[in-house]
């Protein structure tokens, strides 16, 4: 995994807190302040932001397959069209985040907390939701396809 240090991020990103359409596959960028940083677009495939605080940050149409996530502030964000397939969301606060049309195939969002988020069209398939604070009501227009429910049970269909 390349490792790419805060500080090396371009000072016009920095400044801007933009990284629209950038390649930033396997970045490790673990426990940092991205508030409000501009992702859209952005390939952070495999990226470790673990613990990070990526509130209001806007990862609209970006790829995230495999990214760790994991325990991160997520609060307010938007995720829409974006690809979490594999992802790693556990014990990540996801409280009025847009999760319309996102895919979160195969995702881990054991205990995540998903108050309040929009999830209109999501792709759960596979996705484990095991005591993730979640009202049923959320994944009404959601894709459950062999997901685990909060309960630990499965959707019957």
């Amino acid at each position: 995994m390349k490792t790419i240090p805060f500080n090396s991020l371009s000072p016009e990103a920095l400044r801007s807190k933009s990284c629209v359409g950038q390649n930033l596959s396997h970045v490790s960028l673990p426990g940092r302040n991205l508030r409000d940083f501009d992702f859209s677009g952005a390939d952070l495939s495999h990226a470790n932001l673990r613990g990070g605080d990526l509130s209001g940050a806007n990862f609209s149409g970006a790829n995230l397959t495999g990214t760790n996530l994991f325990a991160a502030r997520l609060q307010g964000a938007n995720f829409t069209s974006a690809d979490l397939t594999g992802a790693i969301l556990e014990q990540s606060d996801l409280s009025q985040t847009v999760l319309n049309s996102t895919t979160l195939k195969y995702a881990n969002c054991k205990s995540a907390n998903f108050s309040g988020a929009m999830l209109g069209l999501t792709d759960l398939t596979y996705t484990c939701l095991i005591n993730a604070t979640i009202e049923m009501q959320q994944l009404a227009q959601a894709v459950l396809r062999g997901t685990f429910l909060p309960d630990g049970n499965r959707p019957s269909l």
